[in-house]
């Protein structure tokens, strides 16, 4: 039947964007690249990445590490972690748009 390449991120988002306006949900999809999970879910151009229910969810860990590089993840709570981010806008945003697009099995909201 053939192979089936693992969907990642970046096969469907192309990239994040930043809206200062928007201190609660600052970060957001700037555009998709192509159909995926996602999509079918619902998620579309303009949605907001709940930092704070990302961090409670099943991917943690490899978004934090994505997030906050090298900052110790594990001990920290979901609302340090969201904090954490929000300490650097500018660099989460670079990190999500330069390294969440290549993990698979990633669950965002």
């Amino acid at each position: 039947q053939g192979f089936r390449e693992a969907m990642n991120v970046g096969h469907e988002v192309q990239a994040f964007a930043l809206d200062r306006t928007s201190p609660l949900t600052p970060l957001s999809i700037a555009s998709l690249r192509g159909p995926g999970p996602a999509q079918k879910l619902g998620v579309k151009q303009g949605w907001y990445l709940d930092l704070l229910a990302t961090f409670k969810g099943p991917s943690r860990a490899k978004v934090a590490s994505v997030l906050l590089g090298d900052a110790d993840v594990t001990s920290k709570t979901p609302t340090a972690l969201v904090e954490l981010v929000h300490e650097d806008l500018d660099e989460a945003l670079r990190r999500l748009n330069e390294g969440l697009g290549g993990l698979s099995e990633v669950t965002l909201f």
